[in-house]
């Protein structure tokens, strides 16, 4: 029910560049979200052909090199890390088993000779070849906050949820007029609310840079937004949040509840001892999936009834630090370390 998850940080951005969301209210909507595709492509649709040459149109136009994140997300992944470690990079985050390739890719990032450049047409191209590992690309858009994002989905089309062995080959799905950004500057954090099938929602929660964590868990009201979310939706809802404190889920989980969501799942991260500042993964343990039971009394109720509560004791005199916005992806949940 655990996954190491680590993220190798490059700290050539200067997030100091980067505009505030300017806006007359603090719910706000992006409403400049461009296509990502020529022309939107179904799912069951999906022809490699007129794929490959819509996305190779697309990669030179809307991509910013600057801004790119590459999720590489598995085990016993078997590749040629040259491959994908390209400029064009900011972060590249890793879930690997073998201890050796981590070192490898390791050693490859912080090294100061830069890797043969290919295109990310290329790199996708190589991992349709050699992988059935799951991608997720992640491009912030301009000073204008808004956000596209393209992954590598499963066929039952659930957003951030990266299920393995479900199709070997590596194919990009992306999302449009699907994807709906909001913006909360008071308390300074974000919210990409992605619908899924059989009405679930995925919410994705992205903290502000220079954001104080602990302050920010305990200040978190998703009221605050006032949005409203479909009928069709309101039956289950994921909720993608880095806690430290397992307390702070119930303030959140009953915001949800007076929205009238009650099937709340939520996805924890276990930092290491002394990660008190700039944490970029790097330093997460492991991240787990529980449900919040309403008994809780100093314990969680967890899917996995072999799970001990005492992996996630209370970190409440802990305070992180963000430089700048983050994604936080999902892996599957089935296999252990």
């Amino acid at each position: 029910m655990s996954r190491n998850l680590t993220a190798l940080q490059n700290n050539s951005g200067n997030s100091s560049e980067k505009k505030p969301f300017e806006t007359k209210s603090t719910l706000n909507i992006s409403k400049n979200l461009e296509n990502t595709l020529t022309k939107r492509i179904p799912q069951n649709k999906l022809n490699k052909v007129e794929f490959e040459k819509n996305y190779q149109n697309t990669a030179s136009r809307n991509l910013n090199n600057k801004d790119i994140c590459a999720f590489v997300t598995g085990v016993d992944i078997k590749i040629d890390f040259t491959k994908i470690i390209q400029n064009d990079f900011k972060y590249i985050y890793y879930n690997i088993k073998d201890s050796n390739l981590n070192k490898k890719l390791c050693e490859l990032i912080n090294s100061n000779k830069s890797p043969q450049t290919k295109t990310l047409r290329d790199i996708f191209q190589h991992f349709q070849q050699n992988s059935s590992q799951k991608i997720l690309v992640f491009s912030k858009l301009s000073f204008e906050n808004d956000w596209k994002i393209s992954g590598n989905i499963c066929k039952s089309f659930q957003p951030f949820y990266l299920l393995p062995s479900v199709q070997k080959s590596t194919e990009i799905i992306i999302f449009n007029d699907e994807l709906r950004y909001f913006k909360n500057n008071e308390h300074k954090y974000s919210l990409v609310i992605i619908p899924g099938q059989r009405n679930v929602s995925h919410v994705l929660i992205l903290p502000d840079h220079n954001c104080v964590f602990e302050n920010f868990t305990k200040n978190f009201d998703i009221k605050s937004f006032n949005f409203s979310i479909e009928k069709a939706s309101k039956k289950s809802l994921n909720v993608l949040f880095p806690f430290i404190n397992i307390e702070h889920c119930f303030s959140l989980k009953y915001s949800l509840v007076s929205m009238g969501i009650y099937d709340i799942f939520f996805d924890v991260c276990n930092f290491k001892k002394g990660c008190e500042t700039n944490v970029f993964f790097e330093d997460i343990v492991q991240i787990n999936k529980f449900t919040v039971d309403d008994k809780f009394a100093g314990n969680y109720s967890s899917k996995n009834k072999g799970q001990q509560s005492n992996n996630f004791q209370s970190n409440s005199g802990m305070t992180l630090n963000f430089n700048r916005p983050f994604l936080y992806v999902l892996t599957d949940f089935s296999e252990k370390i």
